[in-house]
């Protein structure tokens, strides 16, 4: 699920995609606590992972859907018309088994740009936007086991967004420092709890310096990775929770 203002009203409404769905679906926020489904847009062979951003700026948020099956993967890239109305763009291969899809402007052009994961394949793929809606694959970086959240932020104060991995089979995350051109250096790589999944950052303790906390699934706890500076953090911290994560 994410949220924006898919039809620029003033109000919140939400993108869903589900896994094994061959679609995903605007729900527009009617202003008064009620929402209303918009026409769905097809994917060929069903995913469940999407990012909105404005990649043709145009100032309406577009959509970015993983959409797989054993042997064929992409990311289709799906323009908004008006109204939380969509049409196909543009389609781009991607590595086997994606599972994530995150958007942020990696190279500092003003563009939103796109790394998708591959969770069966271990790998991300990094693709630039050029311009319109269209984006090239960058760089397709290998060994990178089962990545199950993709996080696009500065953890180091540099302005520049950096990546942060969660590694579910390895029960790590990783953290890539961005180089400045959309091309980022080799991760560090943190223990976590087991089997980590959606990853936020905030200033957690006050020092101004933005911490990582990250949900461990399958024991329902979470990881408290407090930030050292210079983009380093500490060993994590486990904290219970009496609900599921």
């Amino acid at each position: 699920m994410v949220i924006g203002d898919y039809n620029n009203d003033g109000w919140i409404d939400l993108a869903l995609a589900s896994s094994g769905a061959l679609d995903f679906r605007i729900l527009t926020n009617n202003g008064n606590g009620t929402l209303t489904a918009a026409p769905t847009q097809l994917l060929a062979n069903g995913g469940s992972y999407i990012t909105a951003n404005d990649f043709n700026a145009d100032g309406l948020l577009d959509i970015a859907a993983i959409d797989f099956v054993q042997s064929v993967a992409a990311v289709k890239i799906f323009k908004n018309i008006g109204n939380a109305t969509f049409t196909a763009l543009a389609s781009y291969s991607v590595t086997q088994g994606p599972t994530v899809v995150s958007s942020g402007d990696l190279n500092g052009d003003n563009r939103p740009d796109l790394v998708v994961g591959s969770f069966y394949n271990n790998a991300f793929d990094i693709f630039l936007n050029t311009g319109n809606g269209q984006f090239t694959l960058l760089h397709t970086e290998t060994k990178v086991s089962s990545p199950r959240a993709i996080l696009i932020q500065d953890v180091n104060g540099d302005q520049k967004p950096d990546l942060i991995l969660t590694h579910w089979e390895e029960f790590t995350i990783s953290v890539w420092i961005n180089n400045g051109n959309g091309t980022f250096q080799k991760g560090i790589y943190y223990a976590t709890g087991n089997s980590p999944g959606e990853a936020s950052l905030a200033d957690i303790d006050g020092d101004g310096l933005p911490d990582l906390a990250i949900s461990n699934k399958n024991n329902n706890t979470i990881s408290i990775l407090r930030n050292k500076g210079q983009g380093h953090f500490g060993s994590a911290s486990i904290v219970a929770t009496p609900l599921p994560v």
